[in-house]
């Protein structure tokens, strides 16, 4: 699930698009508190496990995000994801953006469920969204 295919869409979000051949992928800036939704299709009950990707690059330990689906909540406490150095000689230096183990949802049967994901940066601190996975 990405900002792009959130359900019902947000038009006036703006996606970054990919940059430096790739390696920085399309995401969305949030420094404010904000929601994305999507619905999903849950084809056999039971526990599904909860990955997110994210870039942050403030030492804050008070920006925090939450996933809720099927009455659950998962709540994450947003951690620092680092950089990378593309290539020194050219000041190439790449935000990481790293797969996050945020927990298991258990969905209790089949059928159409909401995921929603809740970000919430303090004193406006910046964090680039690309992805969730529920699998």
């Amino acid at each position: 699930m990405t900002p792009k295919n959130q359900n019902p869409i947000d038009e006036t979000l703006i996606i970054n698009k990919k940059e430096r051949g790739g390696t920085v992928p399309e995401h969305v800036v949030v420094n404010k508190k904000n929601t994305f939704r999507w619905k999903i299709y849950v084809d056999e009950p039971g526990e599904k496990t909860v990955y997110i990707s994210y870039s942050f690059q403030v030492n804050s330990t008070k920006s925090k995000l939450s996933v809720g689906a099927a009455d659950e909540k998962l709540v994450h406490n947003i951690v620092p994801t680092g950089k990378t150095i593309g290539e020194p000689n050219q000041n190439w230096v790449i935000d990481n953006f790293k797969s996050t183990h945020l927990g298991k949802i258990n969905f209790p049967k089949k059928g159409i469920f909401t995921i929603e994901l809740e970000i919430l940066p303090e004193n406006d601190d910046e964090l680039k969204f690309q992805w969730i996975w529920v699998q």
